[in-house]
């Protein structure tokens, strides 16, 4: 495998972790995981963006957003960070929605 999917599978293995509460446990690692998807993968035109594609991971993320959303409610606002943990957490959220859409309508 390439250095580009050993990266990408690490990541998405917080988001597909099979234990059943692993969102619950490490929601900070859920969601830079997804962050960092995002931000490793935004531009379609880099050699290792096949990767991304041949791998379905377009689908792989849309299936994850459940538990970006599950992350974010496992965060409790009330202890010191909280607060900015779950903005964080939304934006996230709602950027992993956008990437999704955004990867379906270039349909390559």
């Amino acid at each position: 495998p390439t250095s580009s999917q050993v990266i990408g599978a690490y990541l998405f293995s917080y988001l597909t972790s099979p234990l059943p509460n692993s969102t619950i446990l490490w929601p900070e690692a859920t969601l830079h995981s997804a962050s960092s998807i995002i931000d490793i993968y935004a531009d379609e035109d880099q050699p290792y963006d096949v990767n991304f594609r041949e791998l379905a991971w377009t689908d792989a993320l849309a299936g994850a957003k459940d538990r970006v959303k599950r992350a974010g409610r496992a965060i409790d606002k009330k202890k010191e960070g909280g607060r900015e943990l779950k903005d964080f957490a939304d934006e996230v959220y709602a950027n992993v929605k956008g990437f999704v859409q955004y990867r379906r309508r270039l349909k390559i």
